[in-house]
Formats: C-alpha cells, sequence, structure tokens
C-alpha cells in the first residue's frame, strides 16, 4: 500500500451494501470506488456551497443527479 493511502473501515447495514453493490457493479463502478469519489467531491471546495444546498435543501432530484454526476466522474476517472 502506498504510504499517501489511508485504510478506513465502515459498517453499513448488508442489505443496504448488497444493493449498491449491484446498482454500482451495473454501472461499471463499485461501492468503494463510489465512496472513494464521494469523499474526494466533499473536499473540493468549490463543491461545498452545492453540498450545503443539498443537505438543506433536501435530496432534490436535480441536485441529486448534479452531485451524483459528478462523484460518478471521479469514482470511475481511471477506469475509462
Amino acid at each position: 500500500m502506498s504510504k499517501d493511502l489511508v485504510t478506513m473501515t465502515i459498517e453499513i447495514d448488508r442489505e443496504v451494501y448488497n444493493k449498491a453493490a449491484e446498482l454500482f457493479k451495473n454501472l461499471g463502478t463499485t461501492i468503494e470506488d463510489m465512496t472513494v469519489g464521494f469523499l474526494k467531491y466533499c473536499v473540493i471546495p468549490e463543491n461545498l456551497l452545492l453540498l450545503k444546498e443539498y443537505l438543506e435543501a433536501g435530496a432534490q432530484p436535480e441536485l441529486h443527479h448534479r452531485i451524483f454526476k459528478q462523484v460518478f466522474d471521479i469514482a470511475t476517472k481511471n477506469t475509462r
């Protein structure tokens, strides 16, 4: 493992994990890559206002789609 990487363990309900894993597999990625992609997305300063809006307004479809697309792009950047 690279000295620049950290291993993180999270607990998630097995049913949620299985559903998400299958969904992401069908999209050509993994739940692990999408999780890393989301964390990378969250630390980009330009995204903070959109994340704040998303969290305050709830999961509005347009905001949800914009964030998911950007996270997906980050998660699959090296696999396309």
